[in-house]
């Protein structure tokens, strides 16, 4: 009886140790199942930071450009336009000096008429009054000259600044829409990851919020230039 008891214990105890073993096995295999999932996840959310970081280099480098290509347009416009009034300016001056030199030969040619009038008769009153009458049409010339060449320079200026301003306008609005269209697409990529299982919505708003942040710098530094 003590021998059967026995050996139904003896065969208890091998059964419990090969259940034992194939818990062991079952373990062991989920262990490396979960090495293999965590290696995959490992690997998928490196790649989905790396894509977020990509975004975010690409949103600032094109931001960057942008207000690199603005400011070269600003530069160009305020260079001509101080080539523009350097040369008005030449000009005025030019202008000016011919009418003074042509002034300065009418006073000389006057006083030697004065000189020969005061010689000769009583049409020397006369001749006096009519030397006196062309300085001061000369004199009206040159005021009305400069005032022209300052209404001319004053036009062309509003003027290439109105071009100038055209242009930043139409570049910061093409900018925008291009970051848009970036944001559009990390939006539909986020939704399509979100669909996997996985979501970059955090990456999502700090890229959104870089992109502002660029847009807003650059146009304080074009504002600053004006």
């Amino acid at each position: 009886m003590q021998d059967l008891e026995a050996k139904r214990l003896r065969e208890s105890l091998v059964e419990y140790e090969n259940y034992l073993n194939e818990i062991r096995q079952v373990t062991r295999k989920n262990v490396e199942a979960l090495d293999v999932i965590q290696k995959y996840t490992d690997q998928s959310a490196a790649g989905m930071q790396n894509l977020a970081e990509q975004s975010i280099e690409g949103i600032q480098r094109v931001t960057t450009e942008s207000a690199g290509g603005l400011r070269k347009i600003i530069e160009t416009g305020t260079s001509n336009l101080s080539r523009m009034a350097e040369g008005s300016q030449d000009s005025i001056n030019r202008t000016a000096q011919e009418c003074m030199v042509r002034l300065q030969n009418y006073t000389k040619e006057g006083l030697l008429r004065l000189d020969e009038a005061q010689q000769k008769n009583q049409e020397t009153a006369e001749q006096v009054s009519q030397i006196e009458q062309a300085i001061l049409e000369h004199m009206d010339e040159i005021k009305q000259l400069l005032k022209q060449s300052d209404d001319f320079t004053h036009k062309e200026n509003v003027k290439v600044y109105r071009n100038v301003q055209a242009v930043v306008v139409d570049e910061v609005k093409k900018q925008t829409e291009a970051i848009a269209a970036q944001n559009d697409e990390l939006v539909r990529r986020n939704e399509h990851l979100q669909k996997q299982g996985r979501g970059l919505r955090p990456l999502m708003i700090i890229t959104l919020v870089t992109a502002l942040a660029n847009i807003v710098l650059a146009a304080a530094q074009i504002a600053g230039l004006f």
